[in-house]
C-alpha cells in the first residue's frame, strides 16, 4: 500500500496542445492561453501582475513567454515563483559548528 510519486521529465508541451481556452495561475497572476483550431496560440496577460497597471500594458515579448513556459509545473499546471525561499537565520545559528 504505498503510492509512487510521478516523475518530472522536460517541460510543459505547448506545442501539442489541442484547441481551447488554458489558464495557468502562480503567486503574480493568471495567464491564459488560447488555441485555435490550427494550433496557433495567443497569450493574454491582463492579469498578470506586471500588466494589472493599464497606462504600463505590454504586449507579451517572446522571451517573456519562454519564462513563463519553463516556470509551469508538469503536474499541477501552476505557475512556479521566482522567489527563492529564504532559510531561517535562527536556526542556522543554533546548528552551527563551533
Amino acid at each position: 500500500m504505498g503510492y509512487k510519486l510521478r516523475k518530472k521529465e522536460g517541460e510543459f508541451d505547448f506545442d501539442n496542445l489541442p484547441p481551447g481556452n488554458y489558464s495557468f495561475s502562480g503567486e503574480e497572476g493568471i495567464v491564459e492561453v488560447f488555441v485555435d483550431q490550427n494550433r496557433a496560440q495567443k497569450w493574454d496577460f491582463t492579469n498578470w501582475f506586471s500588466s494589472l497597471d493599464p497606462d504600463a500594458y505590454k504586449n507579451p515579448t517572446f522571451e517573456e513567454i519562454a519564462a513563463i513556459k519553463q516556470r509551469i509545473d508538469i503536474n499541477s499546471g501552476t505557475i512556479k515563483s521566482l522567489k527563492k525561499k529564504k532559510k531561517n537565520k535562527f536556526f542556522r545559528y543554533l546548528f552551527q559548528d563551533k
